[in-house]
């Protein structure tokens, strides 16, 4: 099914589809194709953590069959327990490096609790549910060993005394009508743009962006056409979009969300700005109803200090360039200065050394390149007409390149753990366990691919890059194969392992 599965991403990788450069109905096949291979690869993802959490002992007596008849009149899982019994989470680790994040289950808490018994920061935040009762998700902080799982008892409940408030457990966040902050960055608002006016960076005590953060932009496009024509920089501005409101959204002791909300035209963009507690990047939650045909949308970030060059990520490396204003590609992050920017699909940037901009929309016509004669905008089909939702991460650092928190911050935004119901039973597996440990003294190589070997399932191939242009030395450490093998890495060198299960490491081919 995998490869069934990657054949047919891999048929949306050519010329055209690839780049976004076709008609439309290449795109609506495309879309149908990677829809596919998604949906073919979360069940197998799903059935995997089924597997796994079936093995897990969470048996609990009393709740675990058997059952007294008497007191509950039929066996239950999960959900269908009796209230006031705590609840089994199971959260996977897909990094080989360990994390400490934000992590979102359905239903309202009263408590949550790790496999050890301790009780760990959580809030209750607005659910997708619009109903009076059931209106409510739980996040709680995550602290998970490297690719592994924990297993966290959740108290579900909407009414009633909360273990894990801020007052018992102080988390060191605090949000106000204007600001957000935790121990490691502020990050403050004008209330009369909604536009972001410092990020502090405690440890040094240095502002990293100065007013007028997160400006979006509207740019003419409509010389441009699919391919782009011949620009190769996007400095036609359109306006600018009115700020509408700011509002506090969520303010607990685990995480702070403040909104805000903008428009021009027929189009709108909402912007979500969510800092948690222990994490030294802010999120951009992003939501736009796009209608402004032939345009561009970006969002600027001012810096305070000038940026001669800015690195950004490339498959397995990152590329140095000069600052010059003109459009570049990237891949999950860019870093101008002590910023870094990451996102989890828009690839386009621009920077001058004063300003970095992301560029986030470009709705121009689909495979028609510049207008014809005797042809209006309206005639047309565009590339990202209607809505769209997109998450950037501000990362504020205190060296002039990009940080290995960088690294992990990109991995996470783009596959952040996941949570999964259990129900109660015996298992052979404990309630925390690690499977693959990658460590490194310079934290920038990087697990690429843990798999079973193309030509003999009973080995397994891993491979690993370093990511930031450094000399590396790095171990792994893989249960049930290697165990502590140790590595040496050149600037953005690429390792292809094949490991047997007697330990056996031997470098193989990148096809594998």
């Amino acid at each position: 099914k995998l490869r069934e599965a990657w054949k047919d991403l891999l048929f949306c990788q050519f010329h055209d589809s690839l780049c976004g450069c076709s008609i439309m109905d290449v795109f609506e096949d495309s879309k149908e194709f990677i829809g596919a291979s998604l949906a073919t690869a979360h069940k197998l993802e799903n059935s995997a953590h089924i597997r796994l959490i079936s093995n897990i002992d969470t048996y609990v007596e009393g709740i675990s069959a058997p059952v007294d008849l008497a007191k509950y009149p039929r066996e239950f899982r999960n959900h269908s327990c009796p209230y006031g019994v705590e609840r089994p989470i199971v959260v996977f680790n897909p990094h080989p490096f360990e994390v400490s994040f934000p992590v979102e289950t359905y239903h309202p808490a009263l408590s949550v609790r790790t496999s050890a018994g301790e009780y760990v920061p959580f809030q209750n935040i607005p659910g997708p549910s619009s109903t009076d009762i059931i209106n409510e998700n739980t996040i709680f902080l995550a602290k998970l060993p490297p690719l592994g799982y924990e297993t966290f008892w959740l108290n579900a409940g909407w009414n009633g005394p909360t273990e894990g408030a801020a007052e018992k457990y102080p988390t060191g966040l605090s949000v106000g009508e204007a600001f957000l902050e935790n121990k490691f960055i502020r990050i403050e608002f004008n209330k009369e743009n909604g536009l972001i006016s410092s990020i502090l960076l405690k440890e040094t005590g240095e502002n990293i962006l100065s007013e007028g953060g997160g400006m979006p932009i509207v740019i003419d496009d409509t010389d441009g056409g699919s391919w782009g024509g011949n620009n190769s920089r996007y400095e036609k501005e359109l306006g600018r979009m009115e700020f509408i409101d700011l509002r506090v959204r969520e303010k607990g002791p685990l995480r702070g969300c403040i909104r805000a909300r903008f428009s021009f035209g027929n189009s709108t963009l909402r912007i979500d700005y969510k800092l948690a507690a222990e994490q030294k990047a802010v999120e951009l939650d992003c939501k736009a109803v796009w209608q402004e045909n032939a345009t561009m949308l970006k969002l600027a970030f001012p810096l305070c200090e000038f940026a001669e060059t800015n690195t950004a990520e490339m498959p397995f490396s990152a590329v140095t360039r000069n600052s010059d204003g003109g459009e570049e590609p990237m891949h999950r992050w860019v870093n101008a200065g002590k910023l870094a920017v990451i996102n989890n699909g828009k690839y386009g940037y621009d920077c001058n050394g004063k300003e970095l901009r992301i560029t986030t929309i470009r709705n121009n016509r689909y495979a028609y390149g510049c207008p014809t004669a005797g042809r209006i905008e309206d005639d047309y089909e565009h590339t990202d007409e209607g809505l769209q939702r997109f998450k950037l991460m501000l990362l504020p650092h205190k060296e002039n390149e990009a940080s290995s928190d960088t690294l992990k911050y990109a991995a996470l935004l783009n596959e952040p753990p996941v949570a999964a119901i259990s129900g109660y039973h015996k298992g052979k597996l404990s309630r925390l366990k690690s499977f693959v440990t990658l460590t490194s003294n310079t934290d920038s190589v990087v697990l690429s691919a843990f798999k079973h070997s193309e030509k003999d399932p009973e080995k397994i191939v891993i491979r690993l890059y370093e990511a930031l242009g450094k000399n590396a030395n790095a171990e792994i450490t893989a249960e049930g194969y290697a165990e502590k093998h140790k590595l040496t890495f050149k600037p953005f060198e690429i390792k292809n392992l094949l490991v047997e299960k007697n330990g056996n490491v031997t470098e193989t081919s990148f096809l594998e």
